[in-house]
């Protein structure tokens, strides 16, 4: 199964069962007759997911996937990844917001001008102190329902 589609290609009937299916899944079934240009930027990502998923992809690598989004849809989208983790045997998520880092992601690697400055289990990584290192601001980091949440302090 291809997870791309041509113009003149005779789509069988096993192909749109399952992109049917994957829409579902991202909660899309009742915009499936929608032209791609008519939705919502967070039902674009979520389309863009589930013809992702048609091609039952090993890895997942998502790049920035909550660019966009207001809070509502950031929240939906990130609470589908669990569902989506299942089918997956690994993920590689890419972000500039600490509080995207849910509990289904357990280590991290935290960059700084192109270089890692630490990596490994997420508590020992997002620590103020690293925080700090790499963004050259003073933050506080409080965890809740294992999911980091940064404030900035105020200097002096």
């Amino acid at each position: 199964m291809n997870a791309y589609l041509r113009i003149y290609e005779e789509i069988s009937d096993d192909i749109k069962d399952k992109a049917l299916a994957e829409l579902d899944r991202v909660g899309l079934a009742a915009l499936s007759e929608q032209p791609f240009g008519t939705l919502s930027q967070g039902e674009r990502k979520k389309a863009l997911l589930a013809r992702t998923m048609m091609a039952d992809p090993q890895l997942l690598i998502m790049d920035e996937p909550c660019a966009g989004l207001d809070l509502f849809e950031r929240e939906k989208f990130l609470a589908s990844l669990e569902t989506l983790s299942r089918r997956v045997d690994g993920m590689l998520y890419v972000t500039h917001h600490i509080e995207e880092i849910v509990p289904l992601f357990t280590h991290v690697a935290l960059m700084a001008e192109g270089r890692i400055i630490a990596a490994g289990p997420k508590r020992e990584v997002l620590t103020a102190e690293l925080l700090r290192d790499a963004y050259d601001v003073p933050v506080n980091v409080r965890w809740s329902q294992d999911r980091p949440w940064i404030t900035v302090e105020k200097e002096g």
